[in-house]
């Protein structure tokens, strides 16, 4: 399996100077670390929660120090919410397996149901010891206008096992009105990496203020030099 993957993507195009992926989904959190220089790398999956459903798909490139975005739900065109957004990560440090970055996202609201939102979070990959990493996520968030509507706080840790796999999980919260801590949510699941420039996820979570249980399963590829 691991070499018909490999195939389809090296005749797709870009991936002979493709390089490891460096998924943001499916935690709600984000990785410190950018996308590899000057490389295309595509996310996309599949989440259902609570007879709902969505297709979260993010399509990333890296410019030296910075990461431009863009992303949408497949699966909202046809209730007139597509999700569209834009951002960028910034690179603030990389240096022996520590990365720090800067990113800011707006959503693009184009359809009636959908509300303005923004985020601008700071992002921290850390290693802890020789098996673990951990992620640590914070900043503001905006809904409806230039108000802060929270601050949160993300805490993820993951580690590695044999065959390519890897184990995360994942803790999240939110400070509303600096006072108040609500949105609570705990994931966790599994990746696995068949080639270098695959990752596979699957994952399960619970919002634990809203009653919600998702669960979601996808896919992170990096396509290598646009034209490459």
């Amino acid at each position: 399996m691991s070499t018909l993957l490999a195939a389809f993507f090296l005749a797709s195009g870009g991936a002979a100077e493709a390089a490891s992926p460096t998924p943001d989904r499916p935690t709600r959190g984000y990785a410190g670390h950018l996308v590899a220089g000057g490389t295309l790398e595509v996310e996309t999956g599949y989440l259902a929660a609570n007879g709902g459903s969505a297709v979260p798909t993010m399509l990333k490139y890296s410019a030296r120090d910075f990461e431009p975005r863009v992303g949408l739900d497949l699966a909202g065109f046809g209730n007139d919410a597509p999700g569209l957004f834009i951002g960028s990560k910034f690179k603030l440090m990389d240096r022996e397996g520590t990365a720090m970055s800067l990113m800011l996202e707006s959503a693009l609201p184009v359809g009636a149901a959908e509300a303005w939102t923004a985020k601008a979070w700071f992002l921290l990959d850390a290693p802890l010891g020789e098996r673990l990493g951990c992620t640590f996520n914070t900043g503001v968030d905006f809904m409806g206008g230039p108000d802060i509507y929270g601050v949160p706080l993300i805490f993820g840790l993951s580690a590695p096992l044999a065959g390519g796999f890897s184990l995360f999980g994942e803790g999240a919260t939110e400070l509303i009105d600096f006072r108040l801590l609500q949105d609570w949510l705990v994931d966790g699941g599994v990746q696995w990496t068949p080639t270098s420039i695959v990752v596979i996820d699957g994952a399960i979570g619970y919002e634990i203020n809203a009653d919600v249980l998702w669960l979601t399963a996808g896919l992170t590829v990096n396509l290598g030099s646009p034209g490459g």
